[in-house]
């Protein structure tokens, strides 16, 4: 292995290793569906729920896939080999749990509360979108570092940036 394949192991490693850390923290919080999963604990639930499952995204960087269109099919983007976010088709444009920006995970699993007062202390704007799977009405506005929270039961389960 060259020098600059080592280093960027190395590198890869380092940035991806905190992350898993704070994903377990966060899967604890919440009793998630697919979020913390690993691919291969998913793809296992996804055959046996007779789903179509795939990897859409990995390490932040977009896998090649098909462009059908497969009602149900669960669309996960995964860190290491990690569940972080999961779309469905047929529900929306949107993550129904997980997140796709990681500085978001210390807000995953909280309730609407302390998630919105983690949010102010942290001078990060903070909205509900959906709640128990109605969408709220919201600014078309885009804000690059607003937390947009999904909420089922009074707890964040996804939270998309804008």
């Amino acid at each position: 292995m060259n020098l600059f394949l080592a280093f960027s192991s190395i590198l890869v490693a380092a940035v991806v290793a905190p992350s898993l850390d704070r994903i377990e923290e966060a899967a604890k919080r919440h009793d998630f569906e697919w979020f913390g999963l690993t691919v291969e604990d998913a793809r296992k639930k996804a055959a046996d729920n007779d789903l179509p499952f795939r990897v859409v995204k990995a390490d932040g960087k977009s896998r090649p896939n098909t462009k059908d269109y497969r009602p149900g099919r669960i669309n996960s983007h995964v860190v290491g080999d990690t569940i972080v976010a999961v779309a469905i088709e047929g529900q929306g444009h949107s993550i129904v749990e997980g997140v796709i920006d990681l500085n978001h995970l210390s807000l995953l699993g909280l309730t609407v509360e302390d998630a919105t007062a983690h949010a102010n202390l942290n001078g990060l704007p903070f909205r509900v979108v959906t709640r128990d799977g109605k969408s709220n009405p919201v600014t078309m506005d885009y804000i690059k570092k607003r937390a947009n929270a999904v909420v089922v039961d009074g707890r964040v389960v996804a939270i998309t940036n804008g």
